[in-house]
């Protein structure tokens, strides 16, 4: 019975741990990094990945890309996005970029 209670318990702390994914819904963002750019940011880019359940993930979340896909030449921020489902069956991570 312990041991079956300590098994739960681990599970449940990393099921929650995991980049801020709450037991029923979470919608979380994080800054990544700053630059120090003075510009003002006037565009935006965004990547993002998915995953089921935890077994499957798609996607790339990267600045690259998110630099890509907003036609980005001067990084000024950098923040990240979690938005996960109850006991985390689907997650969708992004980041986003601003800059010019």
């Amino acid at each position: 019975m312990k041991k079956n209670l300590l098994i739960m318990t681990i599970g449940l702390a990393l099921l929650v741990s995991q980049s801020f994914a709450g037991l029923l819904f979470s919608n979380v963002t994080v800054p990544v990094i700053a630059t120090g750019s003075t510009a003002v940011p006037d565009k935006t880019g965004l990547a993002s990945s998915y995953s089921i359940l935890g077994l499957i993930t798609i996607g790339d979340a990267g600045v690259k890309a998110a630099v890509e896909n907003g036609g980005i030449t001067e990084v000024v921020y950098v923040d990240s996005n979690t938005v996960s489902l109850p006991f985390a069956l689907f997650v969708i991570q992004t980041t986003q970029v601003a800059g010019k």
